[in-house]
C-alpha cells in the first residue's frame, strides 16, 4: 500500500474550512468533534469506518421479597 499523506492545505479544502481550523484540530487530537465533523474527515479522507453496538440481553432484576 502506497503512503497517502494528505496536508493541512489540502483536508482544509477538502471539508471547506480554513486550515487553522484543521490545525486547531490537530493540536487538540480531534479531543470533542462532534461524530457528524468526524464522520466528514473521514469521508474527506477516503475512509470508511464500520462500527457495531451490541446490546447485551437483559438480566433479570432482583426482586425484594416482603416481610
Amino acid at each position: 500500500m502506497r503512503n497517502r499523506a494528505i496536508y493541512a492545505a489540502e483536508l482544509a479544502r477538502r471539508l471547506g474550512v480554513h486550515e487553522t481550523q484543521v490545525s486547531r484540530d490537530e493540536r487538540n487530537e480531534y479531543f470533542g468533534i462532534t461524530l457528524e465533523r468526524a464522520a466528514k474527515i473521514l469521508d474527506a479522507l477516503s475512509v470508511r469506518l464500520r462500527s457495531q453496538v451490541a446490546i447485551d440481553p437483559l438480566q433479570p432484576f432482583p426482586v425484594a421479597q416482603a416481610s
